[in-house]
């Protein structure tokens, strides 16, 4: 079977979230079309307790919002998915990034058996070790935990509290005095528990384990030996799986896509996602596709625009209110930014530049399993550039409740032909500007101005 899978995302414990409503956020997932979803800082302690409380397990290691009006507010959306079964119809010629069709390689919503979401316990921790080439500076990564129980999770937290890790927030961060007591700590940690999975997430940007500060070239110089046992990266909203393609150490990995969502909003939960083909559904068996590299396919954002894909610095950075931002090959060498003379903050498309011997025509090797994957860009954020308006707006909410009303899951845009997505909107009542802008997009007629750089999305723009 093949199910579809975000996992990584925070609660209100990492900031900048705000408080979760429960029922919103699964009638959103069934909306994308996610069938396993991340808790998101499960080691904080009243977020666990929270979820504790909220969640029932429906098979090993995976969970369920329970039925109830006191954690939803609205009572559950069962059934939701069943709703647009019949409206799941792609074209047979729609393409991936391979030579094969959607319908001959991918059954995407293979789902009927999931008519409600599941959810995987999950944090996301910040460690960091000594600089390599400079011992009076440290280097960060960005780690994705999964565990597989409650009991787990509870013991991986005690483990953390001995070290004198501070656990009241929800993304804690977790300081190495060597190279060698992060390979140890984490070596023991997955040798204890052999279903844990450490994943370095997103791995480009400037604080993920390749990134652009204080950076690093390969995983030892972080992890040591232990470096054999991650089997999976997280590619991040400014990268997708050519781009990592393009590194030779990294091909043989996994290779997932998560929306890292800071909120419950259209526009941030299933952003990316992963589809994983399983013998049957279970933790175990969700692990075990991860590391035996079963990726059916993958949803990607545009690296051009996510938050961090060329290097520069925003407006923010300067008195006069000036940006400046450069492709990988015009990067100075000392990433001074010639504005302010301060430090850039580098791209990921710089750092896959370095990485991949700094030549952008580089062929990818032929390798024997490439991963598939298609681009799609949220609904939310179409509506919103489409109209010139926020795309949290409440005309935002509206449009798009009337176009998934009509054709089902977001993703299908991307995947079904002109002709359908054509006459499933004709009739809907939404600005006819609208209506062409989503064709519009969806044939390639739009362009990122700027492109992400420095923290800022890139600029959603109809040619």
């Amino acid at each position: 079977m093949i199910v579809t899978a975000d996992i990584h995302s925070h609660s209100g414990y990492s900031g900048g979230v705000g408080k979760i409503d429960f029922f919103r956020l699964t009638k959103n997932l069934t909306k994308k079309g996610i069938n396993i979803f991340s808790s998101g800082d499960i080691l904080h302690k009243k977020w666990r307790e929270t979820l504790r409380d909220s969640l029932q397990e429906l098979e090993a290691g995976l969970f369920v919002f329970k039925d109830s009006e006191e954690n939803s507010g609205q009572g559950n959306s069962a059934g939701f998915i069943d709703k647009f079964q019949d409206k799941i119809l792609f074209d047979s010629e729609s393409k991936l990034s391979g030579s094969e069709t959607v319908r001959q390689k991918l059954d995407l919503f293979e789902q009927s058996s999931l008519n409600r979401p599941r959810i995987i316990l999950q944090t996301e921790i910040v460690a960091s070790v000594p600089y390599i080439f400079d011992a009076k500076k440290r280097k960060s990564a960005h780690l994705i935990l999964l565990f597989p129980d409650f009991e787990i999770v509870e013991k991986v937290y005690k483990i953390f509290e001995n070290k004198g890790v501070k656990l009241n927030i929800g993304r804690p961060f977790i300081r190495f005095s060597s190279i060698s007591e992060c390979e140890n700590f984490f070596g023991n940690l997955c040798l204890q528990f052999g279903d844990l999975e450490v994943i370095p997430a997103h791995i480009f940007t400037p604080d993920g384990i390749f990134g652009g500060e204080n950076p690093t070239d390969r995983f030892e110089d972080f992890f040591g030996d232990f470096k054999d046992k991650i089997r999976c990266v997280e590619s991040g909203l400014s990268a997708d799986p050519l781009m990592i393609a393009k590194v030779p150490f990294l091909r043989n990995l996994t290779v997932i896509s998560n929306s890292d969502a800071h909120s419950e909003g259209l526009n941030r939960v299933g952003r990316e996602f992963f589809a994983l083909n399983l013998d049957y559904l279970d933790y175990q068996n969700f692990i075990n596709a991860i590391r035996t590299r079963k990726v059916a396919f993958s949803v990607e954002f545009r690296p051009e625009h996510g938050r961090y894909f060329h290097t520069g610095h925003s407006e923010k950075r300067h008195n006069n209110g000036e940006n400046i931002h450069f492709i990988a090959e015009d990067v100075p060498e000392d990433l001074i930014c010639p504005i302010c003379g301060k430090k850039m903050t580098a791209g990921v498309e710089y750092r896959v530049f370095q990485l991949s011997g700094k030549n952008k025509k580089n062929e990818i090797e032929k390798m024997d399993n490439p991963q598939k994957f298609f681009y799609s860009i949220p609904l939310a954020d179409i509506i919103a550039a489409s109209l010139k308006i926020k795309s949290d707006s409440k005309k935002v909410l509206n449009y798009y409740e009337k176009i998934i009303n009509k054709i089902g899951f977001e993703s299908s845009i991307f995947l079904k032909s002109d002709e359908q997505i054509k006459a499933l909107i004709t009739d809907i009542d939404i600005p006819d500007r609208l209506k062409d802008d989503i064709l519009r997009v969806k044939n390639g007629k739009f362009c990122f101005d700027p492109q992400g750089f420095d923290g800022e999305y890139g600029r959603l723009k109809m040619i």
